[in-house]
């Protein structure tokens, strides 16, 4: 019975109290963002090696959760 590894992928990410910005360094397919006031949650499939992402970001300040803009850059 074989388990695959769930990694967290490269991630950038800056807070300031009227911004945040966060960056995933990976080519990921099934993209699944979950965010609350304090803490965002990513989950990914690489697109080429099917290595599994997640990683949960705690923030330093809450957020409004509706006022989420995202964006796929994909190549």
């Amino acid at each position: 019975m074989s388990s695959e590894k769930i990694v967290p992928p490269p991630v950038k990410w800056a807070q300031r109290t009227d911004l945040l910005y966060v960056d995933i360094a990976a080519e990921c397919k099934d993209i699944d963002f979950k965010f609350t006031e304090d803490s965002m949650n990513f989950k990914g499939v690489d697109s080429s090696s099917n290595q599994k992402y997640e990683v949960t970001l705690n923030f330093y300040n809450k957020i409004n959760p509706d006022n989420i803009l995202t964006k796929n850059n994909s190549r």
